[in-house]
């Protein structure tokens, strides 16, 4: 989309353009159209995609973190947050949970702010108790899977196209139909 960017004159009338006045301004095939008003539309709402809703990035570079905080729960009695202690495990401290943070690319270490809670971040979640999983993860030598490095690369937010296999979702019978006659010909 970046090669429409010369067609609109601000970002103000990005946000208020109708299909017909894409249309007007150049913006061609109708399709072009529907994807940038369809990744409008996920702009308004807060779907940014993966890596968007990070808040410490810098030159497009964030880092990814698996850390222990505490655990907050809710005392029914009282409707007051206390932190209780809870069976730990071989792997997890008592009282602890583990939460995918944010942090900046140059620092080691994470201080937790008991006054917030941690954010969850689209796309990112932890597998294998520990290990951090998402898309455009790169993972930092030596973490264990614990750390990882998102950065921003060409087509990491784009809407990508399916592929047919055998000829679409209609003619998929038909096509595998014929592979297999072909395949019984050559058998014989």
């Amino acid at each position: 989309m970046s090669k429409h960017a010369s067609k609109l004159p601000s970002w103000d009338t990005l946000f208020t353009l109708s299909s017909t006045e894409l249309r007007e301004l150049g913006i061609e095939p109708a399709r072009q159209r529907r994807y940038l008003l369809r990744k409008r539309e996920k702009f308004r709402k807060g779907v940014y995609g993966p890596g968007g809703d990070l808040e410490n990035v810098v030159d497009g570079v964030a880092q990814l973190r698996v850390v222990e905080v505490p655990l907050e729960l809710k005392d029914t009695t009282s409707n007051k947050e206390t932190s209780r202690s809870v069976n730990s495990s071989a792997t997890l401290s008592p009282g602890t949970k583990r939460v995918v943070v944010n942090i900046p690319p140059d620092a080691t270490n994470y201080t937790h702010d008991p006054t917030k809670t941690p954010k969850k971040f689209a796309h990112m979640r932890i597998i294998d108790g520990s290990i951090i999983s998402g898309p455009f993860l790169q993972p930092i030598k030596g973490s264990n899977g614990r750390a990882a490095l998102i950065k921003v690369e060409e087509g990491m937010w784009e809407d990508k196209l399916g592929h047919k296999v055998d000829g679409g979702e209609r003619r998929r019978a038909e096509v595998r139909a014929k592979k297999r006659s072909e395949e019984r010909k050559k058998g014989i």
